[in-house]
């Protein structure tokens, strides 16, 4: 079975923050300001080869997509170890947002009020 991500959200720099963005098929997307950071508020709906809808859910939930289709790289790195980064990595994201790091992640979690102890820890925090 495919492993699949679902509820992507992209992230951008606070010179990105605008209130909306727009992706390459036209969806528009609210975006959120969280301290430092901007988040896309809502899913990515954009319909990139190999990815799909999940079956229950309408398209304002957002689309299905593997590690492959997200990162915009080569099927085969869904089954082999990818030696590239995720700083930054654009994927299918819209222009000028990047797929969010561990540390955007942290930084986001920080804010939101988890200690900055626990926020270098793996699996279940907060």
């Amino acid at each position: 079975m495919k492993n699949l991500i679902w509820g992507l959200f992209a992230f951008a720099t606070l010179a990105h923050a605008q209130g909306t963005v727009t992706d390459i098929d036209g969806n528009t997307y609210n975006t959120v300001q969280i301290g430092t950071q901007c988040w896309m508020a809502e899913n990515l709906r954009y319909n990139a080869p190999g990815s799909m809808l999940y079956p229950s859910s309408p398209i304002s939930h957002g689309r299905l997509y593997d590690w492959a289709t997200v990162m915009n790289i080569p099927v085969e790195n869904n089954t082999q170890i990818w030696g590239g980064t995720d700083v930054n990595h654009q994927g299918i994201c819209p222009s000028g947002w990047h797929l969010p790091s561990d540390t955007d992640w942290n930084t986001l979690e920080i804010e939101l009020g988890l200690d900055p102890q626990l926020a270098s820890t793996t699996g279940f925090r907060g």
